[in-house]
């Protein structure tokens, strides 16, 4: 780092940053060095002394010095992990920043020639010579996780490897940013392929009778839970406690709004009631939550961005009596707010399945097993009920669901219609030879 011209910051540096464990003052140390959110302190105090220190021994000493200082502090992965915990932490909702911290928890503990990572200098993971032994030791811990499942040890699935790993993937990238390593080691980390199944992009085929059971007494036993009685369905009785913030009337529209449009979790989470288009009979989905926050960004994919979904007369009418209900009806509002006017925290959707599964006595047809209730089997009726209508045209199919491509959709719910086809060519392979 050359060395930059006299500096002399001010107070206005300092910012407070409300975190979930407290308050900390962060600095913004740019040109020193080029971080605006250097340091975690208790105080401001500390924070102006830290400032003042700095500048100090930037504009006496080297470029070099004060890099040097900077990560004077950060010896180990396991010192960087604890600085890395409120990194971001401001923007991420609890559970996401929960989730987020016990992968890098199991990020610490995996063993490179007997010794945990967490108690490495960390500039080691991203030497040149090293990058290879970090990068098949992660990648052995992966494949070789176990979870406890019911009790007992089960390999965890393919998608809890890859949510590892996007976590890991961010920490490095956070350690490269703070030039504590040259590049980041697990970058090109690719999971064993013969752990990952075929059936996973394969969507669930949701059974018609259960989700007319679902509208019916599946919206009744979650009423009844969230006014805290015992569900008087099904198997589980009574069921437990539940922490539900949803109110039954507001969640009878949710539902409706995602069967009539096969909207993502995150897109209904974004909906504002400038997005209905009342007269064209349409919603246009701008925007989505970004995943562990409460912030709007855009829809994923390019296809899924300002698409506009036609909704009917009865759909309509339905969300006018929402609307007319709602304390939050501006054009501005969100459609579906949480109490205080902002979006729903994802894990409400978790909290929302709850007690539907508890009443539910469905199996799955395909396991035997008793049916397990997820807020995106609602999006699969939608997309099974578009195959009914338009049949193997993929493309229409994919634009409505807002896939990128054709092929993506045909792989997620080809199975919908093949089987059925399937069917169709042996019954007609029957009829040829058998006389009657």
């Amino acid at each position: 780092m050359a060395k930059q011209n006299y500096v002399d910051l001010t107070i206005d540096r300092i910012k407070k940053h409300e975190l979930k464990t407290g308050a900390v003052w962060k600095i913004d140390m740019r040109p020193i060095i080029n971080n605006p959110h250097y340091g975690s302190f208790k105080s401001k105090g500390e924070a102006i002394a830290e400032m003042q220190k700095l500048c100090a021994s930037y504009n006496g000493a080297s470029g070099i010095e004060i890099e040097n200082q900077k990560n004077e502090a950060v010896k180990t992965t396991e010192q960087f992990f604890e600085d890395h915990k409120t990194y971001q932490q401001k923007e991420q909702v609890t559970a996401y920043y929960k989730e987020k911290q016990h992968c890098l928890e199991l990020l610490m503990k995996v063993k490179i020639d007997g010794l945990p990572i967490g108690k490495m200098p960390i500039e080691r993971l991203g030497r040149k010579g090293e990058r290879d032994v970090v990068r098949q030791a992660i990648r052995l811990a992966l494949e070789n996780e176990q979870i406890k499942v019911n009790g007992t040890l089960q390999p965890s699935s393919y998608a809890t490897k890859e949510k590892r790993r996007k976590h890991w993937v961010k920490f490095f990238a956070h350690a490269v940013e703070r030039q504590l390593i040259d590049s980041n080691p697990i970058l090109k980390l690719e999971l064993p392929e013969e752990q990952y199944d075929e059936d996973n992009d394969r969507a669930p085929k949701v059974q018609p009778a259960f989700i007319e059971w679902l509208q019916t007494d599946g919206l009744q036993a979650y009423t009844e839970a969230y006014k805290g009685r015992p569900a008087q369905f099904g198997h589980n009785n009574p069921p437990p406690e539940y922490n539900l913030r949803i109110a039954p009337d507001m969640l009878k529209v949710m539902m409706v709004c995602a069967l009539a449009t096969g909207m993502r979790e995150g897109e209904l989470r974004a909906l504002k009631w400038s997005s209905i288009l009342w007269d064209q009979k349409q919603i246009k989905l701008k925007n989505a939550i970004a995943v562990g926050t409460q912030n709007l960004k855009k829809i994923k994919t390019k296809a899924g961005q300002n698409r506009k979904l036609p909704v009917s007369n009865k759909i309509l009418q339905l969300l006018r009596e929402w609307k007319a209900k709602s304390a939050f009806s501006d054009v501005d509002d969100f459609v579906f707010p949480c109490a205080k006017g902002t979006p729903l925290r994802k894990n409400e959707f978790s909290n929302i399945c709850k007690p539907i599964r508890d009443a539910c006595s469905f199996t799955n047809q395909e396991t035997g097993t008793q049916l397990h209730f997820m807020w995106g089997d609602l999006r699969h009726v939608y997309a099974s009920n578009l195959i009914k209508r338009l049949g193997a045209n993929w493309p229409e199919v994919a634009k409505h669901m807002g896939h990128t491509n054709a092929s993506f959709t045909k792989k997620q719910y080809g199975h919908y219609i093949e089987s059925e086809e399937q069917d169709d060519e042996i019954r007609d392979i029957v009829d040829e030879y058998v006389r009657i």
